[in-house]
């Protein structure tokens, strides 16, 4: 398989482009939030009866998850941490044009920008938790 065409880049591209948190696909799917993560990180692969309830969880047809042609409208990028290490991801061809378009406005690098968007899903990701702990 090409880079980007494992069921794991895939699994997280269709929870991305739905906008779910792993544990929002956990609790929509039915499959447990530690075994998506196994799946998102390629360190386990789903039977069929897993496929089919993400694909269900996410609105979509389970041979999306078979398909090895490249991840359509996507473009890969690379994040990386100040402190280390680094995360490969795709972005949807429409967000790197925004991305573009804001650090031309900011004065910013891409990079920049793209750290910056991760770091307001990260909060509002973690906001969110909170409020559902809290039962708000």
């Amino acid at each position: 398989m090409g880079k980007y065409t494992d069921f794991g880049q895939r699994l997280v591209w269709y929870r991305s482009k739905a906008q779910m948190t792993q544990r929002e696909l956990a609790e929509k799917s039915g499959v447990s939030l530690p075994q998506i993560t196994r799946y998102e990180s390629n360190r386990s692969t789903p039977r069929l009866a897993a496929v089919m309830k993400l694909a269900q969880a996410l609105g979509l047809d389970p041979e999306a998850f078979t398909d090895t042609s490249p991840v359509p409208d996507a473009t890969p990028a690379v994040l990386e941490f100040p402190e280390g290490g680094e995360v490969e991801f795709l972005i949807p061809n429409d967000m790197v044009e925004k991305i573009k378009l804001l650090a031309a406005a900011t004065g910013k690098t891409p990079s920049e920008c793209m750290a910056d968007i991760v770091e307001l899903y990260l909060e509002d990701a973690h906001r969110k938790e909170l409020e559902k702990r809290s039962g708000k």
